[in-house]
């Protein structure tokens, strides 16, 4: 059954929620909702009402009212209070309730904004139209309900505030650094114990909040209000631009800092100015610490300084400096100790009383007196030296020396403001002076500078002898290196089977590169038939076996010429390591002098050997005709008378033949004097050799060996024609045909032939004779040689070196194959020649 709205009703309920609004002035949300919804629910027939309201940004709605209250509404309807906060947009939906109840209804109304409304009502639903005449009734419940959330709001905002500043006030009064806080009026807000105990003043008990803060600042000792600092409290003004400095308080040093206070207008830029802040930090212990640590930072760099300065003098004494380099470089690093603009050292020679300034830097005075062999004065220098101690002067002081007879001959500009000179001692004994000096208005020399001074004397006299020990040696190594250098020995070390070190001598013999003599093995060029023994011997050497001291190889230059050379070695300790070090002699010309010598030796016997054999053969040949013509001679002179013309005729044939046979010796003597001498003539011309050999043989036919041996020619060869010397092929093959026959037995056959060979003929003399000896092959062919199985067969032993000699003068060669008693062979190979 439809019901109807009673406008009375309505204008009730409204009145009731104004009613409701002066009850809930208090604007707390729980009482106002109290206060209205119980007579609301009576007079629109409903049993129950929940309030879900927006409380915080992003989170689902919270039941903010409920009544009756929501756990009895669970257990009377069986209520589901999560569908009953849904959001649902107006609208009269079922609620579930329990069963054998009446059906409940559950009515949708929206709080603006701020939330919604769930009206219960058992039965039956509201009548729609009642619906909407509520509508302006639960917008003014929407505005009562935000009146109240912000109400809530600002209160928690005042209790949080309080309670952060009870807090803070708690903090700042425990803290030990002391804070004062004045509003943009000047007043006082805040004072912390702190204050009281940094300055030592108690009348700031007194001074409450909202006082004056020039009575703060008169209750406070002076400075404390820093009130000579700018203060910027412009908008633009940046929140990193605070001032502080410090101050001394009742013998502590305060740090002090003036911050001004700026709100926060959208967290982009600073806000009006609300006040400043002083802080006031303790720094005393700081300060105090941090002047024990800069006076131990200065001791810790003056040493590190030193140590440096000290390494570095060592590192340059021994860096192969000139000693005026070495005096410059301690002089740069001087400056880093103390003011040492100017500055010079003194080498002292007490024995000669002489003084050398081997280093001397002066901004006026130059390098003047950079002077060696001074004799000693009364100057400056002269008084350190004579009282061995440091000495600092000024033109005060200097006068005062002046009028005492101390200094009286100064050298150089003695304006200075400044000097400072300390000894130098070595083994106990003064040897030097290091001074500097200023000129400068305000540089003065102390006692500390003195000790440094000295301190850095010491190491530099020691440094000094060093370095003239270091000098020494080096001036030493130079000569020996010098002498290994220019010495024509080559000098090389050895170590694991590398050249370590080569001078220039080995380089020069072997005429490869430094370069490529270290890079190589040590054999790389050694011959490669005399490697094995040299490397025998170096590691026999090494391992201390006995080893010859000095032997011979061979070496390959670059110019791959072989040179001989000649090693002695020792075994040594190169970078404290086993090294073998080796002197190297170029012996290949000496080696070629002593060939030469025992090769003119060797010609010398040969030639004695040969004029002994020339004396025997001449004793024995010229003998028999000499006799022969001795005897016919007698026989011709006592005896002339009595024999008849034939027999006479005889006597004459054999002295001639005698003769012949003498004049047929001592040509071939001459023959082989020219031959050795280089004057054998040849004169080739073109000719047959056949038919020369033919015409030869048809001679011996017709001579007295016809019935001796019988001669056999055999021509093979396609051509014979060529340029050849006519007498000296008669020399040649009459040599060896005459020998065949003369050494073959009677009615034996020589066999002459002749062939082809590649570019020449081959002419072949063979005998069936005695045969030659194959020990006396290798000298047969010298001269007045012969074999010794001839017997007494006639000869003289030219006959084959003529042979040899006119072969090689054609360009041929002479070849023999004998066995004794099978014969002989002799092979003559000569060029065919077209033309000269």
């Amino acid at each position: 059954m439809k019901e109807h709205t009673n406008p009375r009703s309505i204008q009730l309920l409204t009145l009731q929620y104004e009613l409701a609004l002066l009850i809930g002035r208090s604007l707390v949300l729980s009482d106002m909702l109290r206060a209205f919804f119980p007579t609301a629910l009576k007079m629109l027939g409903c049993r129950a009402a929940f309030v879900w309201l927006d409380t915080e940004p992003a989170k689902p709605r919270a039941l903010r009212y409920a009544y009756p209250r929501a756990d009895r509404f669970r257990a009377e309807a069986g209520g589901d209070l999560a569908f009953l906060a849904s959001p649902t947009e107006g609208g009269v939906h079922a609620v579930p309730s329990r069963p054998g109840h009446a059906p409940c209804y559950g009515h949708w109304v929206p709080l603006g904004l701020l939330g919604h409304c769930v009206l219960l009502r058992d039965g039956s639903p509201l009548d729609p139209e009642r619906l909407i005449a509520l509508a302006p009734l639960f917008d003014r419940l929407s505005l009562a309900c935000a009146a109240c959330l912000e109400h809530e709001a600002t209160s928690q905002l005042r209790e949080t505030a309080a309670a952060n500043e009870r807090q803070m006030r708690a903090v700042v009064d425990t803290m030990n650094d002391g804070v004062i806080v004045e509003d943009s009026q000047g007043r006082l807000v805040l004072a912390n114990l702190a204050v009281e105990r940094l300055t030592g003043e108690h009348s700031l008990p007194s001074l409450t909040r909202g006082t004056a803060m020039q009575q703060v600042w008169d209750a406070l000792p002076a400075g404390m209000g820093l009130h000579d600092l700018p203060l910027h409290a412009e908008p633009d003004y940046s929140p990193d631009a605070s001032q502080s400095r410090e101050i001394s308080v009742h013998g502590r040093t305060l740090e002090c800092s003036r911050i001004p206070i700026l709100s926060d207008v959208s967290g982009q830029a600073p806000g009006p100015y609300l006040g400043c802040l002083w802080h006031y930090h303790d720094i005393s212990e700081r300060k105090l610490h941090e002047r024990k640590l800069e006076e131990e930072a200065q001791q810790q760099k003056k040493a590190q300084t030193l140590q440096r300065f000290l390494y570095q003098i060592t590192e340059r004494a021994a860096a192969g400096l000139s000693f005026y380099d070495f005096l410059s470089g301690v002089h740069a690093l001087l400056n880093e100790l103390l003011y040492a603009k100017n500055c010079y050292v003194c080498q002292y020679d007490a024995t000669n009383q002489l003084l050398n300034f081997p280093y001397y830097v002066d901004e006026r005075d130059g390098d003047t007196l950079q002077e060696y062999n001074v004799p000693c004065k009364k100057g400056l220098t002269e008084f350190v030296l004579r009282t061995n101690r440091p000495q600092i002067i000024d033109a005060q002081r200097l006068q005062e020396l002046g009028a005492q007879g101390e200094v009286t001959e100064g050298s150089g500009d003695m304006t200075f403001t400044t000097w400072l000179g300390v000894p130098m001692q070595i083994g106990g004994k003064v040897c030097g002076m290091l001074a500097v000096q200023a000129y400068v208005p305000g540089v003065s020399y102390s006692d500390d500078d003195a000790s440094v001074l000295s301190y850095v004397a010491n190491h530099v006299s020691s440094a000094i002898e060093r370095y003239e020990a270091l000098d020494e040696l080096r001036k030493s190594e130079e000569r020996y290196r010098t002498v290994i250098e220019k010495v024509g020995v080559g000098v090389v070390v050895v170590q694991d089977s590398k050249m370590v070190f080569a001078n220039p001598s080995l380089i020069r013999i072997v005429g490869h590169s430094e370069e490529f003599l270290l890079s190589q093995p040590f054999t790389a060029t050694i011959h490669p038939d005399d490697v094995d023994e040299v490397v025998a011997r170096h590691a026999r050497r090494l391992r201390g076996e006995p080893v010859e001291s000095s032997y011979g190889f061979r070496v390959i230059t670059a110019k791959q010429e072989i040179r001989s050379l000649e090693l002695s070695a020792v075994k040594i300790e190169w970078s404290q390591r086993p090294a073998t070090l080796m002197f190297v002699v170029d012996a290949t010309e000496r080696l070629a002098t002593e060939r030469a010598q025992r090769e003119a030796v060797r010609q010398q016997m040969e030639l004695n050997s040969m004029r002994a054999r020339f004396i025997a053969m001449a004793s024995h040949e010229f003998r028999t005709p000499l006799a022969t013509i001795q005897s016919s001679q007698d026989i011709l002179r006592h005896y002339h008378e009595r024999i008849d013309v034939s027999e006479r005729n005889e006597l004459l044939d054999s002295i001639e033949s005698a003769v012949h046979r003498m004049t047929d010796m001592l040509d071939r003597v001459l023959l082989i004097n020219k031959a050795d001498a280089k004057m054998l003539e040849f004169t080739p011309q073109q000719m047959h050799l056949a038919s020369f050999i033919t015409t030869l043989l048809e001679e011996f036919a017709q001579a007295s060996h016809e019935g001796k041996c019988h001669l056999r020619y055999l021509h093979n060869s396609a051509t014979d024609t060529g340029l050849f010397d006519e007498k000296l092929l008669r020399h040649i093959f009459a040599n060896l045909i005459s020998n065949a026959i003369k050494y073959s037995p009677a009615g034996g056959e020589v066999l002459i032939t002749t062939s082809d060979t590649d570019g020449g003929i081959c002419i072949t003399v063979s005998d069936h004779g005695i045969g030659i000896p194959a020990s006396e092959l290798p000298h047969l062919f010298e001269p007045f040689r012969r074999a010794s199985n001839v017997g007494a067969i006639s000869g003289t032993g030219l006959g084959l070196s003529i042979v040899k000699q006119a072969t090689e003068l054609h360009g041929g060669r002479v070849r023999v194959d004998s066995q004794p008693g099978q014969g002989t062979s002799f092979e003559v190979l000569l060029p065919l020649r077209s033309t000269t």
